[in-house]
């Protein structure tokens, strides 16, 4: 979970640079403690539009419809250890309660990084004006974060400080927040949200000589659209999602269909 600007595809390890290969590793995963670096650490998806309830919960229940997707994302096809995500969403609107309810699953990995999760989300709407609604939601997760040393090439094998049998997992729970304001009629909407809003702690290497501990961020999202009516059959509608981490460059992104 994390920015996919950066990525590891060698994961050759000379002896005595074990320290340079997990700060390389999680600087593209999360965010290190002792040197108070960040990165994006959740899932990339290019059409934000269509998974808008995987970065803000305020999303959930705000179709009129039961919300099926299922996602699939690969970059640099064809290297070893390139990036690949999965993501099932599930949400419904509840009318006679004013509110959504829905969830997703997802499957994330890089190399021998591996992130598996579950997200639950509930959302209460009001009537904001006329045409639209306001709808603030929270959002409950647990996810699992593994590194596989089977999939480690050392350049020594006798190295003390890291053995290719190494594989650990941490479990790590974490919430969220967001507000959505929408048009009925899907002309705009405007969101904001919080991710990973315990700012929890991972073990994510550990050894008899040696302990790695990170803590998630909090991401902050901001995302809106406006649909204009060209003519009776065609429409265009630009939208914009902007993720703000810390001390690393805001992330701006722009869709048009």
């Amino acid at each position: 979970m994390r920015n996919y600007d950066l990525r590891i595809t060698n994961y050759e390890l000379r002896r005595k640079r074990l320290p340079f290969f997990l700060f390389f590793i999680l600087i593209t995963h999360y965010s290190l403690l002792t040197t108070h670096c960040s990165a994006q650490q959740l899932p990339q998806f290019s059409q934000y539009m269509y998974n808008h309830m995987a970065v803000n919960p305020g999303v959930t229940g705000s179709t009129e419809h039961i919300d099926l997707k299922l996602h699939h994302r690969s970059q640099w096809v064809g290297f070893e250890g390139s990036p690949t995500t999965q993501l099932l969403v599930l949400n419904a609107t509840l009318d006679t309660l004013h509110s959504g309810l829905g969830g997703y699953v997802f499957n994330d990995m890089t190399g021998p990084i591996r992130s598996t999760g579950i997200n639950l989300s509930y959302a209460y709407r009001i009537q904001a004006t006329e045409t639209s609604l306001l709808s603030f939601g929270i959002s409950a997760s647990a996810f699992q974060f593994n590194i596989d040393g089977n999939k480690l090439e050392l350049y020594d094998e006798d190295d003390a400080l890291i053995y290719q049998g190494y594989n650990d997992n941490s479990y790590v729970p974490d919430a969220g927040f967001g507000a959505y304001l929408y048009d009925k009629e899907e002309k705009y909407y405007f969101g904001f949200s919080v991710l990973h809003l315990v700012g929890n702690d991972i073990d994510v290497f550990k050894t008899i000589d040696s302990k790695g501990i990170v803590q998630l961020a909090r991401h902050y999202y901001l995302s809106g659209s406006y649909k204009f009516k060209l003519s009776e059959k065609f429409f265009l509608q630009p939208a914009f999602l902007m993720n703000y981490l810390g001390n690393n460059p805001t992330q701006f992104d722009v869709n048009l269909r």
